[in-house]
């Protein structure tokens, strides 16, 4: 289980990186009314909820069936926010936005690496920088 779930009243939703002693001490706070503090993955700050705004603290398990059953406006989903209704993505969270970017960056294909232009190519490129540019001093 990599995350938990706090719904409030007012149909907010925050996605928590799952720790067992974390999802229970939310679990008791919860139960005894008190104020929740805890930090989003990516956050810098925590955020605070009232125990008593709080409908539900829910596992993956149970987020999944709960987003079937009431089928909210949106809901997030490893750092996805999704359309409630159609399942489309809507957004990502901050943190999310990076992770992807690097993920990106990983998979490009290295321009500079051997093979990836043909010494053929190179030498066509470098006349047409020539053409381009024939004052510039090239060696």
């Amino acid at each position: 289980m990599k995350y938990f779930y706090i719904i409030t009243r007012d149909k907010a939703i925050h996605e928590l990186e799952y720790a067992e002693e974390k999802y229970k001490k939310t679990i008791a706070l919860w139960q005894q009314k008190g104020i929740i503090l805890a930090k989003s993955k990516g956050d810098e700050l925590p955020f605070g909820v009232n125990g008593a705004d709080v409908v539900q603290v829910l596992t993956e398990e149970k987020y999944k069936q709960w987003i079937k059953s009431t089928l909210p406006k949106k809901y997030i989903r490893n750092g996805t926010w999704y359309d409630g209704k159609e399942g489309t993505i809507l957004s990502n969270e901050p943190w999310k936005e990076k992770e992807l970017e690097s993920q990106l960056k990983l998979e490009q294909p290295n321009v500079y690496a051997k093979g990836a232009i043909t010494p053929e190519r190179w030498a066509e490129f470098k006349k047409d920088m020539r053409e381009m540019f024939p004052s510039y001093n090239w060696k």
